[in-house]
Order: C-alpha cells, then sequence, then structure tokens
C-alpha cells in the first residue's frame, strides 16, 4: 500500500516540506487514487502471415504520480521562487519520502510543469 496521498508532510531532496510551510493536500473530493505500481509495455514482433506475434519481453515505465500541495501559512513570490528551486534544481533522480511511510524512499524528479492553483 502506497499511501502517499494521505501523507501530511515529505521530504525531497533531504529537505522537508515543512522547511517551506507545506502540506501535503487532496484538492478532489470523493475517495483518494493513487499508482501502486508503473505502466509497463508489451513488446511484440509481428510476422507477415503469422495472426500471433511472438513475445520479446516487457518494457516497465517510471512510476508516475502526482503531488498536491498547500502553504499553511501566506505565501509572497520569494517563497514560490525557493519551493521551485527545491523541487527542480535535482538533475538526477532525488529521495523523496513520505511522513506515512518513512521506511520507504522513492527516487524521482519534477517531470511535468508545477502548476500554482490560487
Amino acid at each position: 500500500m502506497m499511501p502517499i496521498r494521505t501523507s501530511k508532510t515529505f521530504i525531497f531532496n533531504g529537505i522537508s516540506s515543512v522547511e517551506f510551510g507545506i502540506e501535503n493536500v487532496n484538492i478532489s473530493s470523493g475517495m483518494l487514487s493513487e499508482p501502486f505500481v508503473s505502466t509497463r509495455k508489451i513488446n511484440e514482433i509481428k510476422i507477415r502471415g503469422r495472426n500471433n506475434p511472438y513475445f520479446q519481453d516487457i518494457e516497465y515505465e517510471p512510476l508516475e504520480f502526482e503531488l498536491n500541495f498547500a502553504f499553511k501559512n501566506r505565501w509572497d513570490s520569494q517563497l514560490i521562487r525557493n519551493v521551485a528551486r527545491w523541487l527542480t534544481s535535482p538533475s538526477y533522480y532525488a529521495p523523496l519520502i513520505f511522513s506515512e511511510m518513512p521506511d520507504r524512499v522513492f527516487y524521482c524528479l519534477v517531470a511535468e510543469s508545477p502548476e500554482l492553483i490560487h
């Protein structure tokens, strides 16, 4: 089980979200959902004249998930810049640890454009 959505805080690249006054939140209503295994792609070879393809292997994609967090207090442009620098500065996979499962370490990167909702 991966209680990512229920973890209130997280540590990314050795820095706690608490230092920025950030908490992990759910912005949708209803039940929480999150991926628990990565996407797999089946690689096959199709041969002319044969109805069934030949299985080659399975290719694994990285596990992807979305985080939503909120500032507990007021924020300004300087704090936003600091958070953006914290999240996007690693050019390599950095450790991510959630408060609900401190014994599990994910190595990840911010892959898509962060979005500011206010």
